[in-house]
């Protein structure tokens, strides 16, 4: 830029210069004239030839000066000799309405400029002078030199001026740009260190160094806040899933993952969720219909989802009920879930006493009295069974009343055990522990069954493993466990199949399993819960108590052992009980 100008303003020097050169030109043809008129009106060519040499010594700009008469002949020159052929002009100079001619000519191998003025106006007499452009650019390039030297100190100055102001303004600006720019994109800055300052940009860096402080005590005090909310929300005692949009899960915390065992990883999208926790397909179906339209209808109205009972399956297999709710906070909805399966076994356990207390009170009551006349009827049974084949033959109808007095007996034999196993169920008789093996008491048990169901088509099947450890406990109790487990198996076969019951040693868990399975017709999954509950039976009515597994659940309870039951419908079941093993 500072060049351009330069060069610009050389030029106009260099123009103004020749307008200036020609103007001298002019003024000096029209002193000459004034000077020379009168020497040539009066023939005195060599005054006029002085005057003329006069006038090129003093200005070496001055080549040559010619001045013809009133006939166009040459009358003056400055030249010693003859004039040269090459200046000698023969037709009439015509000049401009100024009365002056300029045009360039060649003399000599100089450049010459050839100003002619009439000196008399109107005739033909007049004054050539010639200037050498060569002392014209002489004097051109001392004044471009004045020029250049000039700009040269003006340029030295800016770039002096331009580095003062780089260092103390443009730098720390720019410098102050692009850290706001790496600022902005959220990277972390350190300024530089900046000396000698004008106040405004002194201003500005301070300014930019208190937004940077402001900021970044902002960001500290935000990012406190998210570790603290994100410590709240991963140690809430209640489990805690954050779902975006799509109802993908994006995060969960502790609570979830110890209460139900899933990993964000293990359930991210909505389609892992439902098929993890819901592998039943109906009852996924119902969940999913129920849970998604409650979405739909918060995300539009914006309101929290009410609560939503649902039963969902573990990653261990296990099944937990909980209740869901759900509040959507911008772009992620927050799912609470309260699991309420202690609380509902809490529930069934109190609602168990309550049965347990009522029956308790009943049979106390009435036992004496329900026993009594039992004892009466079957005696009496007894006594008339005796007597069976005499009233046999003296009667027609004598093998009918022998099938009522037998089916009395019968009866009166069932209620007699009904009362017993409400004693023992509400009765909390003290165990008597000794030390055996399971297998001994197994193997007797089963041999009774063998025997009692000879004419039956049943086969029991025994396994048991090389080494069993003692187990500690009240073997007789332990015995009412298996003989309810092996009835119940054959009542789900009426018509007879394989009871497989096996004895094994779990060493890394030190229990002894005791397992009883059928083929018969299995229980419903809702109902496998139930079954140990008093009084419940899937017998037809007046076939059972429905105390049975509640009772032998007591018995194993008792033993610090665990029940459990596998079913599948149509293939049949396996009750598994473990006890504690003792060292031998």
């Amino acid at each position: 830029m500072t060049v351009s100008i330069l060069l610009f303003v050389n030029e106009r020097v260099r123009n103004s210069l020749e307008d200036n050169h020609r103007q001298w030109s002019e003024t000096l043809s029209h002193t000459l004239a004034e000077a020379t008129v009168n020497n040539l009106i009066e023939i005195q060519s060599h005054q006029v030839r002085e005057t003329l040499r006069r006038t090129t010594r003093s200005d070496p700009r001055v080549a040559y000066i010619i001045i013809t008469d009133f006939q166009g002949e040459v009358f003056a020159h400055t030249f010693d000799e003859a004039l040269p052929d090459s200046l000698i002009v023969d037709e009439k100079l015509v000049t401009d309405e100024s009365g002056i001619l300029v045009k360039e000519v060649d003399f000599r191998g100089m450049k010459i400029t050839e100003t002619s003025h009439s000196l008399i106006e109107g005739l033909n007499a007049q004054i050539r002078i010639g200037i050498d452009r060569a002392k014209l650019g002489e004097t051109i390039k001392v004044a471009t030199k004045g020029i250049l030297l000039v700009g040269a100190i003006i340029l030295l100055l800016g770039l002096t001026i331009s580095i003062v102001l780089a260092r103390n303004i443009t730098r720390p600006v720019r410098s102050l740009s692009i850290a706001m720019q790496s600022y902005a994109a959220g990277d972390q800055i350190q300024l530089p260190e900046f000396t000698k300052l004008d106040s405004d940009t002194q201003k500005l860096v301070n300014s930019f160094e208190e937004m940077i402080r402001q900021r970044s005590q902002i960001e500290s005090e935000l990012l406190e806040s998210e570790s603290n909310l994100q410590s709240i929300i991963q140690n809430s005692p209640v489990a805690i899933v954050i779902v975006n949009k799509n109802n993908d899960i994006i995060s969960c915390n502790n609570k979830f993952t110890n209460d139900y065992g899933y990993l964000q990883s293990d359930i991210s999208t909505a389609e892992m969720w439902w098929d993890a926790a819901y592998p039943d397909l109906t009852y996924r179906e119902k969940v999913q219909s129920e849970w998604l339209a409650a979405v739909e209808e918060s995300t539009r109205t914006g309101k929290e989802i009410p609560p939503q009972t649902w039963t969902l399956t573990c990653k261990d297999g296990t099944k937990r009920t909980a209740i869901f709710s759900m509040v959507w906070l911008k772009e992620v909805g927050v799912i609470t879930i309260v699991d309420i399966t202690d609380r509902m076994q809490a529930e069934q356990a109190l609602k168990r006493s309550s049965q347990l207390a009522a029956a308790g009170q009943m049979a106390s009551g009435i036992a004496h009295e329900i026993n009594n006349p039992l004892a009466t009827i079957s005696a009496c049974v007894e006594v008339v069974e005796r007597n069976t084949d005499a009233i046999v033959m003296d009667s027609p109808h004598g093998q009918q009343l022998h099938d009522y007095i037998k089916l009395i007996g019968e009866e009166s034999t069932r209620a007699a055990g009904i009362i017993t196993d409400m004693l023992d169920f509400t009765r909390d008789k003290p165990l008597t522990v000794t030390k055996f093996k399971l297998c001994d008491v197994v193997k007797k048990t089963v041999y009774l069954f063998e025997v009692q169901s000879s004419n039956e088509n049943y086969d029991f099947q025994l396994s048991f493993a090389e080494i069993l450890p003692n187990i500690e406990g009240d073997s007789s109790r332990i015995r009412q466990v298996l003989i309810v487990l092996l009835t119940n198996a054959m009542e789900s076969m009426p018509g007879g199949g394989v009871i497989s019951v096996s004895c094994e040693w779990d060493k890394k868990e030190e229990f002894v399993t005791l397992q009883v399975s059928d083929e018969g017709i299995g229980i419903p999954e809702e109902k496998q819960k139930e079954i140990f509950e008093p009084f419940y039976t899937s017998k037809i009515e007046g076939s059972g108590t429905g105390l049975g597994l509640s009772i032998a659940q007591d018995i194993v309870e008792k033993h610090n052992g665990v029940m459990e039951v596998q079913s599948t419908l149509g293939e049949g079941s396996t009750f598994s009980v473990k006890f504690p093993c003792v060292s031998q």
